[in-house]
């Protein structure tokens, strides 16, 4: 059983679809395509009472191949979203992070990153070099985006790259790469604590849906780039994280269009045409509905997308990422559960 439509308001259309008009490029992830991550770094560092590692070097698998620690990482700089959250979730406070402001407001922060005491390196795109040097790190984190810096940066210290940007199992990636930072910083049995809480939320997600009638409800979930005079959908496939939290909780994803890197399709707002009746949801900033109501209100394409007409649509909130870590799947599972049992 599916949950019945409803008639569609305009400010719901709206809500629905706005966030999805102005994630601009900058905030949805200019340094991954995508897709990122006491008052101070004390404050993760002087908690430190989780397990760390054997005495002797630490050696870890990034995408690159080998990384050797002589020990345990506790100053760190992250330079992308992901990686910023999960070394939080991991008990430690970055020294360094790359785009403070726009991961503050897209990345549900469990825990929050501090207000003092972390240094913003500027976009992840363009990380300051200076400002990295200048904290003395002892770890550096980020994508294989970063590549073309990596002389630069792995003469201020050693550097942990990642590519989820093109793998068929991004969960899997997830998972592992969340394993690999806890064993950088010493905190393993932490990172297995989260990986835990992780499978029992989404064990409880599915239960909930099922529970609710909800079971292989159809979905289709956007988020958007570019301006709102310019605005391009960007539709969640299969290979990518936010779906497979989806279906690993009993919803079914209606898209199947072609998969670019980081597992969404791009997509005009005529193509939304194509989605159908499935439940479209949104990943919204509340603060841009009233740009989008002053230019799309009244819009004949907005008004006759199928999903409008029959009320099937919804917003999962500006803060839900869809290429975190643990506590974001963690997020995603509880923002499913609950946009679908309120429909």
């Amino acid at each position: 059983m599916r949950p019945s439509p409803s008639a569609p308001s305009p400010r719901r259309v709206l809500l629905a679809l706005v966030g999805v008009l102005l994630l601009l490029v900058t905030a949805c992830g200019s340094s991954s395509n995508a897709p990122d991550q006491d008052a101070a770094r004390d404050a993760g560092s002087d908690s430190d009472e989780g397990d760390t590692a054997d005495d002797g070097p630490i050696r870890l698998t990034d995408a690159r191949g080998e990384v050797v620690l002589d020990e345990p990482a506790t100053d760190v700089v992250t330079l992308d979203f992901t990686y910023t959250e999960m070394v939080l979730a991991l008990g430690v406070t970055p020294v360094g992070v790359a785009d403070v402001g726009f991961y503050r407001d897209y990345v549900h922060q469990d825990p929050p990153l501090p207000e003092e005491g972390v240094t913003d390196l500027g976009l992840r795109s363009e990380p300051s070099t200076d400002r990295i040097r200048s904290l003395q790190p002892d770890l550096i984190i980020t994508t294989t985006l970063s590549l073309p810096q990596v002389d630069v940066l792995e003469g201020i210290a050693p550097v942990l790259f990642f590519d989820p940007s093109t793998l068929d199992d991004p969960m899997a990636e997830m998972r592992s790469t969340f394993a690999t930072v806890g064993a950088a910083l010493g905190r393993d049995a932490e990172a297995e604590a989260v990986l835990a809480e992780l499978d029992e939320r989404l064990e409880s997600g599915r239960r909930e849906i099922t529970d609710a009638g909800l079971d292989g409800t159809e979905i289709v979930v956007a988020q958007g780039v570019g301006s709102i005079e310019a605005p391009l959908f960007r539709l969640f496939t299969d290979r990518s994280l936010i779906i497979q939290v989806a279906t690993e909780i009993g919803l079914a994803n209606a898209w199947d269009g072609p998969a670019s890197d980081w597992g969404y399709t791009d997509s005009t707002l005529e193509g939304l045409t194509q989605v159908g009746d499935a439940w479209f949801l949104a990943i919204a900033l509340d603060e841009h509905v009233d740009a989008f109501e002053e230019t799309y209100a009244s819009s004949p394409v907005v008004q006759n997308l199928p999903f409008v007409q029959n009320g099937r649509f919804r917003a999962l909130g500006g803060d839900a990422w869809p290429w975190g870590g643990p506590r974001s799947a963690i997020h995603l599972v509880d923002r499913f559960v609950t946009v679908l049992e309120d429909a």
